[in-house]
């Protein structure tokens, strides 16, 4: 049981690696595409989803490991504010 336990949590720590940035509006999702295009990342996954005020947002997933995401995220947060 906990050998099938630990390999469940393995894998569901290779299934996080990939997340995603938030844009909460058409603008900041441009400036969030410019910069990943510029890092060189152009494989990428965007979600439009309604969030609980009923308002749209859009998740930019990239697949990078935890601090070059960090990094990302700094970047994106310096530009959109």
């Amino acid at each position: 049981f906990f050998r099938r336990r630990e390999k469940s949590l393995l894998y569901y720590e290779e299934v996080r690696v990939m997340e995603y940035l938030l844009a909460k509006s058409d603008r900041q999702l441009g400036i969030c595409l410019r910069m990943l295009y510029d890092e060189g990342y152009t494989n990428l996954v965007i979600e439009s989803v309604i969030n609980a005020k009923n308002r749209m947002e859009f998740h930019v997933k990239v697949r990078a490991d935890e601090d070059k995401l960090a990094k990302l995220n700094d970047r994106y947060q310096t530009l959109i504010s």
